[in-house]
């Protein structure tokens, strides 16, 4: 089971990594939010953008509802709850190994 705990692991790291970049870029923020722009379509834009600065406009609804649903808080809390449960099932298996023994 430790080859799937590190590879599991890995990706969280790499999430977060990813995570943590993009919600510090230009200092949008953790939280992104769907904003229809007049006459420019639809955007999602940082907690603390105003504007859209033409990086992430979508045509398609369901597209943008995507990003937005995918936004860097989302992706750090899901790492924190999939490592928490990833570490109690790491737990339980020493625990089962060790009663084996």
């Amino acid at each position: 089971m430790t080859d799937i705990v590190a590879f599991i692991r890995e990706r969280l790291d790499e999430d977060e990594q990813i995570a943590r970049a993009a919600a510090d870029q230009d200092d949008e923020g953790p939280v992104w939010q769907v904003r229809t722009v007049r006459d420019k379509g639809m955007y999602v834009l940082g907690e603390h953008q105003s504007a859209p600065s033409g990086r992430l406009g979508f045509e398609e609804d369901a597209q943008t509802r995507h990003v937005e649903r995918h936004d860097p808080a989302r992706a750090l809390a899901q790492v924190a709850a999939i490592r928490h449960v990833v570490e109690r099932l790491d737990v339980l298996q020493k625990d089962l190994e060790a009663s084996l023994d």
